[in-house]
């Protein structure tokens, strides 16, 4: 096998676009989520119009509407939820990415699959991401590509990780298992290394996906019930930190 007009290596032969690729591995279910959110927004929703410099009108959603501020709310979480998944296809190694480092004209090279653990998706309409100190630019992301063999792109209900046939937990009070201490440890561990998602939020997003693909076998809590673990695990910290001052 050649290489491609684009340059890319036989390995790389069936890979997309980024931007293509969050559409076509996305879960068709957060799918309809988001169209239905859309249509209620467009209906449901209160919006302010203004005219712009140059004569042209804006719609723009009020913010001082509760109705459509939880609107607005709820179609962020699903599109967290979705990019959450997204990377957790190539954190596992479901899909593989090929990037050009620092500049668009740079070489090929394949982004390590653990790579995913810090890399955000900065603009994946121009086909960037960015790592802690470096830039990828022209992303394509798609299956790996064997030697003469093809493999078939897999679908969102085919990328399940392997079941992890023990999970660590602790014994809630009324003896059912609960995963709070093996989410806690997670936290921790990416926020000592740096890891952590922009807000307590999107790091709720993110430790939903973790713990359902690597504890597969087992309920996973949903990201709510993760946000008020790690935003009350922040204030005992803060409250440690006041008291030792204090």
């Amino acid at each position: 096998m050649q290489q491609n007009k684009d340059g890319l290596p036989p390995e790389a032969a069936k890979t997309i676009k980024i931007l293509h690729a969050c559409q076509q591995y996305r879960d068709p279910l957060l799918v309809k989520c988001y169209n239905e959110i859309e249509k209620r927004l467009e209906h449901e929703g209160k919006w302010v119009y203004t005219v712009s410099d140059d004569g042209k009108q804006i719609d723009s959603p009020d913010e001082f509407d509760g109705h459509t501020q939880d609107l607005l709310q709820e179609k962020i979480e699903i599109l967290e939820k979705a990019k959450a998944d997204f990377i957790g296809f190539l954190y596992h190694g479901h899909l593989t990415a090929w990037a050009r480092e620092n500049s668009p004209l740079a070489p090929w090279r394949e982004i390590p699959a653990s790579a995913w653990a810090t890399i955000r998706l900065k603009n994946v309409y121009k086909g960037v991401v960015e790592g802690p100190n470096f830039l990828l630019y022209d992303v394509r992301v798609g299956p790996r590509v064997e030697a003469e063999k093809v493999k078939e792109a897999p679908s969102p209900e085919s990328t399940k990780p392997a079941t992890v046939d023990v999970a660590p937990h602790v014994k809630g009070r009324s003896g059912r298992p609960s995963h709070k201490e093996t989410i806690l440890k997670e936290y921790q561990r990416r926020k000592e290394a740096g890891l952590c998602e922009a807000s307590l939020r999107s790091e709720s997003f993110y430790l939903e996906s973790w713990f359902k693909k690597n504890f597969s076998s087992q309920k996973t809590p949903d990201h709510k019930t993760i946000l008020r673990h790690i935003s009350d695990f922040e204030k005992d910290i803060k409250s440690k930190i006041i008291d030792i001052k204090g």
